[in-house]
């Protein structure tokens, strides 16, 4: 992937010490922007092949990015939590078979939270071409996504 010339508002922050996930399950790689309720997380998936399902996990991966980021600023240790349910979760056509591995911008807004349920809308883009979008500060649009959908994520409150 190309050198990330992000404009001056967005992080660059490395995922692996945020979220308490490991290989091989570990494909959010870093935080680029974290605004009240949304985030972008670059991810990556493995070049053997994968499900389009596994666009859901990326959107989890996300949240608990944002989580950890978001503990770690006020010293607190990374939390576990885990996926608890998927709410109209749509792949574009080209995506609805096996998907080959690859780099994807997986944007979040939360959207509900109640205690340790929180509700989050994500979507889904190829890298390569969303990421010039991020850099010049535009807007994603709507027919490039790859995947999208609400999930339903819990998190540890110990």
């Amino acid at each position: 992937m190309k050198e990330l010339h992000l404009p001056v508002d967005t992080l660059n922050e490395d995922a692996a010490g945020l979220v308490p996930h490991r290989p091989p399950m570990l494909f959010v790689k870093k935080l680029l922007l974290r605004k009240e309720n949304l985030a972008i997380v670059l991810a990556e998936l493995p070049a053997c092949g994968v499900l389009p399902e596994l666009f859901v996990e990326l959107i989890a991966q996300a949240m608990a990015v944002v989580s950890g980021y978001d503990a770690k600023k006020t010293g607190e240790p990374v939390k576990g939590g885990m996926l608890v349910g998927v709410d109209r979760f749509f792949c574009a056509e080209e995506t609805r078979r096996v998907v080959s591995g690859g780099s994807y911008l997986v944007k979040i807004e939360k959207e509900f939270q109640f205690g340790s349920i929180t509700v989050i809308a994500g979507e889904i883009y190829v890298a390569e071409t969303a990421m010039e979008k991020l850099e010049k500060g535009e807007e994603f649009a709507p027919q490039e996504r790859v995947a999208w959908g609400k999930v339903k994520v819990w998190e540890d409150a110990a």
